[in-house]
């Protein structure tokens, strides 16, 4: 999953689309996907707001959880 976020953010010149993520994502193209039925959205809209947060500390969460293993760890081998 964290491959896939990683893979799917935009990578653009502009600094407000650039590591963004799209509203829909093409897995076999493997780039940013919009059809003509999609009425008033283009193919590289992208909402920003609580997803990109909740999405960033999914991410953190697997290196929050070794730095506190590895404190208790030490704790536990100083005791």
């Amino acid at each position: 999953m964290c491959a896939f976020c990683l893979n799917a953010q935009v990578l653009s010149p502009d600094p407000k689309l650039d590591g963004s993520w799209c509203r829909a994502f093409d897995l076999d193209l493997r780039e940013a996907y919009g059809c003509p039925h999609d009425a008033g959205w283009g193919s590289l809209c992208s909402e920003s707001g609580w997803t990109d947060a909740e999405i960033l500390m999914g991410l953190m969460l697997p290196e929050l959880f070794e730095r506190k293993d590895n404190a208790r760890s030490r704790s536990e081998t100083e005791t």
